[in-house]
Order: C-alpha cells, then structure tokens, then sequence
C-alpha cells in the first residue's frame, strides 16, 4: 500500500508541475503575442480603413501584397494574416 500511495502521489505531482508548466507557457504566450497580434489588427484596420471584423476575405487578400510592399518579412505577413 505505500508504494501505491507514493505513486500516486508521483503522478499527482508530476500532473501538477505539468499544468504549471502549461500555465506559464500560455502567460508567456501572452505577454509576447498579444501586442503583435494588437499591432496587426490596427494595422490591417488601417488598411481598410474600417473595423476588421466586417473585413470580407478579399480585404484579406489585398492587404498581404500591401505587407510585402511596405517590407515585411514573408513569415511575419503570414502571421498578421492568420491572426
């Protein structure tokens, strides 16, 4: 019965330090992301030159040769898109 319960209490632990682990990755997530992701709505709210959530995918598909001509680079362009 006691290795089952230190077992147990192994899995619980390590279930619980993974979670942590997962918290803090998604805070760190969004410490760094949401202000890129902000930066990318106003710029393509810019773009348009209205709200982007009444954008149609054609708006979509104009503002990415506006990105490569203003020089963005090809992954940070498909990342503002995706977002």
């Amino acid at each position: 019965m006691i290795e089952s319960e230190f077992d147990d209490f192994t899995f619980e632990r390590r279930e619980t330090v993974r979670r942590l682990q997962r918290e803090d990755t998604h805070t760190l997530c969004a410490t760094r992301c949401v202000p890129g992701m902000l930066n990318s709505v106003r710029a393509f709210a810019a773009f348009i030159g209205w709200a982007p959530d009444t954008a149609m995918s054609e708006d979509l598909r104009l503002f990415q040769p506006h990105q490569t001509q203003i020089g963005m680079q090809p992954l940070s362009s498909n990342s503002a898109v995706q977002r």
